[in-house]
């Protein structure tokens, strides 16, 4: 198994567990949030579960403090998971993908389970950057916010955004839980 999935494997499992803990942003992240996003772009992440919430504020506090005259990466930071929203998907859903994912490429494993009817969450939670990028098309987001939420689970030679946020943030999302 390639560095990369082993680093990401071990990403979503730190992910699983601060999700057990159900922890809701407070007042004070919120109005931060509010000030980044537009009210199409709020009302999005307003439907993302507190702990998706707090993983995206963590992911783009690290990146202002980087790109601090750059609103951009930072919205694209608070709403790069945006398309599980699009999905209903339990715990159970959460950590099959993350167990499929680092061993089957997103298309391989939405072709074989394509005929299981009973994989259909998994498919579509698999197909959720896709997902993302299509709300942020409708919500009006910039251009590299739309492309960072399709593109954020790719390996870097495939990303067309610029490299140096697109690593920034990947490094952020790997360290905030």
């Amino acid at each position: 198994m390639s560095s990369f999935r082993v680093a990401h494997l071990a990403h979503l499992i730190r992910r699983f567990l601060f999700t057990l803990s159900r922890r809701a942003p407070d007042q004070a992240e919120i109005d931060w949030v509010k000030g980044y996003l537009s009210p199409r772009e709020y009302a999005l992440w307003c439907k993302m579960p507190a702990s998706d919430q707090c993983h995206c504020v963590l992911v783009a506090q690290t990146v202002a403090a980087e790109f601090e005259k750059d609103e951009t990466v930072v919205v694209a930071g608070l709403l790069h998971d945006i398309g599980k929203t699009a999905i209903r998907s339990g715990v159970f859903t959460r950590v099959f993908a993350a167990l499929l994912g680092p061993f089957l490429s997103r298309e391989t494993t939405l072709k074989k389970f394509k005929p299981i009817r009973m994989f259909e969450n998994l498919r579509l939670y698999l197909s959720y950057p896709r997902l993302g990028s299509e709300l942020l098309v409708d919500a009006g987001s910039a251009e590299f916010v739309i492309k960072w939420a399709q593109e954020h689970h790719l390996k870097p030679d495939e990303w067309t955004v610029d490299t140096a946020k697109a690593l920034a943030l990947r490094r952020a999302d790997e360290l905030a839980v």
